[in-house]
């Protein structure tokens, strides 16, 4: 599955401004394609607009991951990236 971000790189190489261009298809993916790239730093005087594709290869069938249920927090957090 592959993700399409753009996203503006300020001076000082930190990614602002990021964009959904193209889904997978499954928010959870989108989620953290977005945060990876939103945690990534580039070297400083960088500054502009770049895309970047995220592609995930998942292996096996689906299995539970026992983890905790999502809060509303996270909710607000992916509408916020999302919306920036």
């Amino acid at each position: 599955s592959q993700v399409r971000l753009m996203y503006f790189v300020t001076s000082d190489g930190r990614v602002s401004q990021m964009k959904l261009v193209k889904s997978s298809g499954y928010p959870d993916l989108d989620f953290e394609a977005m945060r990876a790239i939103g945690k990534y730093k580039f070297r400083s005087g960088q500054e502009g607009i770049t895309s970047h594709t995220v592609n995930f290869v998942l292996y096996g069938e689906a299995q539970p991951s026992g983890g905790t249920l999502r809060t509303s927090s996270s909710r607000n957090l992916q509408k916020t990236i999302l919306n920036n």
